[in-house]
């Protein structure tokens, strides 16, 4: 083979490699946006709590409805979380982990545990001095998981999580 066809064939290769790399790149970063938080596995696990900010929290709708990069990351900004549950797009505002409690995951999703109600209540008093605290967001292994509205926690029976998509 000629140095020049050498040359040229290794550019090619070069050139090839390159584009492979960052094709595989941008595909790792689009599936960890798209594929949501992992699910908590069934049985009892350790999840973090944290509160969201209603008053400076918002529908992720329209011109605030973050780009591709902010909605792959997770993030509508420096310090608002986009998160995608209940069929809709939200930027939310989080303080946390402020506590952990012990969830369930199995057939039917994620619940919290009855036991675990007064631990999140307890939880959001301290932070309802800024106002009042209607939803807790739950993390389980660095993703989250879940959405509890505080309403659904006075009760006796289990309390659903809202999983996030």
């Amino acid at each position: 083979m000629s140095g020049q066809l050498v040359a040229k064939v290794a550019q090619h290769k070069v050139k090839t490699v390159a584009a492979g790399a960052a094709v595989a790149a941008v595909a790792a970063v689009a599936g960890f946006g798209l594929l949501g938080g992992d699910a908590v596995p069934a049985g009892a696990h350790t999840v973090q709590v944290y509160t969201v900010d209603d008053s400076i929290s918002y529908e992720a709708t329209g011109e605030l409805r973050p780009g591709l990069y902010g909605r792959t990351v997770g993030l509508c900004d420096g310090d608002t979380h986009y998160i995608e549950y209940a069929g809709g797009e939200h930027c939310l505002v989080l303080s946390g982990p402020l506590g952990d409690v012990t969830a369930e995951g199995g057939d039917q999703g994620v619940v919290l545990p009855p036991a675990e109600h007064s631990a999140i209540l307890d939880l959001v008093r301290a932070e309802d001095a800024a106002g009042p605290v209607t939803r807790v967001v739950l993390e389980y292994d660095g993703s989250f998981v879940g959405v509890v509205a505080v309403s659904s926690l006075d009760s006796t029976d289990p309390a659903s999580v809202t999983p996030i998509d």
